[in-house]
């Protein structure tokens, strides 16, 4: 159905029997699926795990949904729609792949929709999406995100390159202003179109990754403002910008 579903433990079973999920919610399994028949998904499917058979999805969206991770197939892989990664630059790997040891089929439309966990990424680097493989018929898939603009080469050897990167919005201090009730906004300005996050944190020294995740988007105007409404929580309130 529409439900997004976890399994947390591998899917254990013998014999050739395989896996149908319909619907449009997102399916992620874990580990290593004993099953040998072939998976067979609508909506999306992906998670940190490995299965041995043929599958055949809609969208695809390796690794788990906290961070970088990998999806095998032992089989041969078919999929139709978009694929959604996560890079992190600041672990190793630094993104999320599908390994597949048979063979790729594309087909449909779709796109390559990238999250940035980690730092700002610089020109050049280059994450291979489908460790090595080449993709047929990919080249056409638009890829945006991650604060970035992009090279596609899944055709050529399964990876996206960074090709600019994009700045995130920003603020200036005179534009966090103080609400009737006592609570703060905070005005940015940046490029229409550009996806954004804004955190906050009372400890301005604090890793970014334990800062509270207020808002996110794609700016439409410029400049735009975002309500904090429960900055009255907190003795002190700093706040950060960035592109996922």
């Amino acid at each position: 159905g529409t439900n997004n579903i976890s399994f947390v433990v591998p899917l254990v079973a013998g014999g050739a029997g395989g896996l149908n999920k319909t619907g449009t919610g997102r399916l992620l399994l874990t580990g290593a699926n004993t099953y040998t028949g072939p998976t067979a998904s609508t909506g999306t499917l992906g998670g940190n795990a490995s299965v041995a058979g043929n599958v055949s999805a809609q969208h695809l969206s390796p690794g788990d949904t906290t961070g970088v991770g990998q999806f095998s197939i032992g089989g041969n892989l078919t999929f139709s729609g978009d694929l959604v990664v996560d890079v992190a630059t600041s672990v190793s790997p630094s993104n999320d792949v599908i390994a597949v040891t048979g063979t790729i089929t594309r087909t449909g439309a779709g796109s390559v929709k990238v999250s940035n966990l980690g730092p700002v990424l610089s020109v050049g680097q280059k994450f291979y999406l489908f460790n090595g493989a080449t993709v047929p018929s990919a080249a056409g898939m638009a890829v945006t995100g991650g604060g970035a603009t992009w090279t596609n080469k899944l055709a050529v050897n399964g990876s996206i390159e960074v090709l600019t990167v994009l700045p995130a919005p920003v603020f200036n201090p005179g534009s966090v202003a103080t609400l009737p009730d006592g609570n703060k906004s905070v005005t940015g300005t940046g490029l229409i179109g550009q996806a954004y996050r804004l955190w906050a944190s009372s400890d301005v020294s604090a890793p970014l990754n334990t800062w509270t995740l207020l808002n996110t988007g794609t700016i439409t105007a410029s400049p735009f403002t975002i309500n904090d409404l429960n900055a009255t929580n907190f003795p002190t309130r700093f706040y950060i910008f960035s592109t996922p």
